[in-house]
């Protein structure tokens, strides 16, 4: 399901989706403060769906994620909160198969973002650290996971994976 080499990670889809008990496509690394931007670069071949991922466990998790359309990638952001699922309005960036994907997280919130490289991002969609947090669920105790995923019959090259202090924090 992964690949490394000299360029990045590849990481090849699988049916299974964040919201089920499956094995899914997944890398990512546990979220160790507050203060935090999460960053990468992807580019998309076939016709599934890549990106990141806030991720605590299948039924409360933050996907920002890419499908190729139209000659270019299409961005949502889906957010799952038990049996709540809530869709941002999809994002459109034209003659691309390549973007920059950012999250930013502070204390209150996640601020998804993404954008084609050299341009300036473009805010998708923002999502309660709350609702993510060990207090709203029973029985967990592992924290959150940021991270990169792919899902479907696709494959996503992921050039980096910055974890970052911002500037102000």
């Amino acid at each position: 399901k992964y690949t490394f080499d000299k360029s990045g990670v590849i990481l090849r889809g699988s049916e299974a989706t964040l919201d089920e008990l499956k094995t899914v496509t997944f890398f990512g690394v546990r979220q160790q403060q507050f203060g935090l931007n999460y960053t990468t670069e992807m580019t998309l071949s076939g016709d599934g769906k890549a990106g990141m991922t806030v991720f605590h466990t299948n039924e409360h998790h933050y996907e920002l994620f890419a499908e190729r359309k139209n000659g270019g990638m299409e961005v949502t952001l889906r957010r799952r909160v038990v049996d709540m699922l809530i869709e941002s309005e999809p994002v459109f960036f034209p003659e691309t198969d390549t973007l920059t994907l950012c999250i930013k997280a502070n204390r209150l919130r996640y601020t998804f973002l993404a954008g084609k490289a050299g341009e300036e991002m473009k805010e998708i969609g923002t999502g309660s650290t709350q609702l993510l947090s060990t207090e709203c669920m029973n029985c967990t105790f592992t924290g959150c996971f940021v991270g990169l995923t792919a899902q479907g019959d696709c494959e996503a090259k992921y050039r980096y994976f910055d974890v970052s202090v911002p500037a102000n924090e």
